[in-house]
């Protein structure tokens, strides 16, 4: 018995429970994220995974582009109800493209042209550098997340992605554009967040598998958390980053059940 106790504290060490760095709990913008924007996450599964279709991305419209050249931002458009000239970006999308804007084979962002080519290629060579070095793969797109909290900070939310899609981004010439492709690897929901919420809230985060639509995998997720009154699931925010999952796959080979 003494031992087994001493077996769960080691793997319970192996998860990075931590938030300052965590993206599986923890997601953030920043230089090891992209974040999509006005997109439907089904619509985006349905075309990457299940059509095995290669997705672009878009920048800015150029009306925001001049905003921020005006404003001499850093580069990505946050909208504001203040802001009479132009309106919120997923307004506007939605009266120059309407619905078609979801079917389309682009990734739609919120960084000017420059911004974007310099985060792509950011993520890339990360990845790559990653996969060479250590050989796994760390570049996922994370469709849709749970927005939580620690019941000691309730005023903080955290958020973490629910589904993570291995893939990656491919050109042929340095001067093409990126485009991002499905692995064919194995997609699955967040593990460490399952952890998590099984440690520490005492509660089950559902396993996704493709016997359910996406959809109904959010709406499981829904029902799972709503003893939660302050959490919620944001079934079309979506992300491009890194994420690594090497010390969760000890503590997977560590478990004594298995």
């Amino acid at each position: 018995m003494v031992v087994d106790q001493q077996l769960e504290r080691a793997r319970l060490e192996l998860l990075d429970m931590g938030l300052r760095a965590n993206p599986q709990l923890n997601y953030r913008s920043g230089s090891k994220s992209l974040d999509i924007v006005d997109e439907k996450s089904a619509n985006i599964f349905e075309m990457l995974v299940e059509k095995e279709t290669s997705l672009g991305f878009l920048p800015l419209p150029k009306e925001y582009q001049q905003k921020i050249a005006e404003s001499d931002d850093e580069g990505t458009f946050y909208s504001s109800d203040d802001d009479a000239e132009l309106p919120p970006l997923d307004l506007y999308l939605e009266q120059k493209k309407g619905e078609s804007r979801f079917t389309d084979k682009y990734l739609q962002t919120g960084l000017i042209p420059s911004k974007l080519d310099k985060a792509l290629l950011k993520l890339e060579t990360e990845a790559h550098t990653m996969l060479q070095e250590q050989g796994v793969e760390v570049l996922y797109l994370a469709l849709g997340f749970l927005q939580w909290n620690e019941p000691t900070n309730t005023s903080v939310s955290r958020y973490a992605p629910l589904i993570l899609v291995p893939v990656e981004l491919i050109r042929s010439s340095a001067r093409d554009s990126f485009k991002l492709r499905y692995t064919g690897e194995e997609l699955g929901s967040n593990l460490t967040l399952a952890a998590k919420l099984k440690t520490e809230f005492k509660l089950i985060l559902p396993t996704y598998s493709d016997e359910i639509t996406i959809s109904d995998y959010f709406e499981a997720v829904s029902d799972a958390i709503s003893a939660q009154p302050s959490w919620r699931v944001h079934q079309d925010k979506i992300g491009l980053g890194l994420f690594s999952f090497g010390k969760f796959q000890m503590y997977m080979d560590l478990d004594p059940s298995g």
